[in-house]
Order: C-alpha cells, then structure tokens, then sequence
C-alpha cells in the first residue's frame, strides 16, 4: 500500500484514483494526517510537490522516526535539487507514467530487499498487480 501525501487533498486523490486502476492499494491524505496515519502495513509513501510544503526537511524526518524502512519518494518538478536529493530515497518528474512510476519504486524496493508494492501474497493467495487473476499456489 502506498501513502500519497500533498498539500492538496484532492491531488492526492486523483493520484490515488490512478493507482486504484492500475491494481494498486493506496490511500490519499495530507501532511497534518500523514503523521498520524503511517504504519506498517505501507509499503512506500509518496509525496506530491515537495517544494509546497512549509518544512520539507522536518517533516520527512518525522515521517522517518515513525517507521525508518518505509522509503520515501517525492513527484515534483522542480525538486531535483542536492537538497531534495538527500531527504528522499528517490525524486520522480512529474511527468513520468503511472505504470512506470510503481515499476521504478518496486525496482527500488527489489534492491533493497524490502516489502514491495503492489505484490497482495498471503498464504498461497496471490493477487499481485501484475498478475492478470488471482491464483492460489500458481494456480487459477
């Protein structure tokens, strides 16, 4: 599950409602929530416009001292900066695909061996974003 966090709640969902087509859990919420609604159970959180925020430094710090493992991307523009560069584990253009957008965080993910995104497996089950149905022990 990924946590999309923007300044504008309703960009935050529009990108939520993206993910939701392509397969992919999701949840759309604001930096004042964002703090309260980390957890375990997220795979990656995603940061919209950077640059927008008040204190991109501090928040993203304490976004980190809830749960260190859960990388953190930022999607902006103009956010390409040495800056921007070291508090993010990855920055994306903002014109970069959808579906391109998860395959760079779940490469990322792969390389560090951490839970991915979008992969949904839990006793045989699989319904994984990339699998065309869910199967149960490589089965349909």
């Amino acid at each position: 599950m990924v946590l999309i966090v923007s300044s504008s709640k309703k960009k935050a969902q529009s990108i939520s409602d993206i993910f939701y087509y392509m397969g992919v859990l999701s949840y759309a919420t604001t930096p004042y929530e964002a703090t309260s609604e980390i957890s375990g159970m997220y795979r990656a959180v995603l940061v919209l416009d950077p640059e927008e925020l008040p204190d991109a430094d501090n928040f993203i710090e304490r976004l980190r001292t809830y749960n260190s493992l859960i990388p953190i991307f930022a999607l902006s523009d103009s956010c390409n900066n040495y800056c921007c560069q070291k508090i993010f584990d990855k920055v994306f253009d903002n014109d970069i695909y959808s579906s391109a957008l998860i395959e760079e965080i779940v490469a990322y993910q792969s390389e560090r061996k951490l839970p991915l995104t979008a992969h949904y497996r839990l006793a045989g089950i699989d319904a994984s974003c990339s699998k065309s149905r869910v199967t149960v022990f490589d089965k349909f």
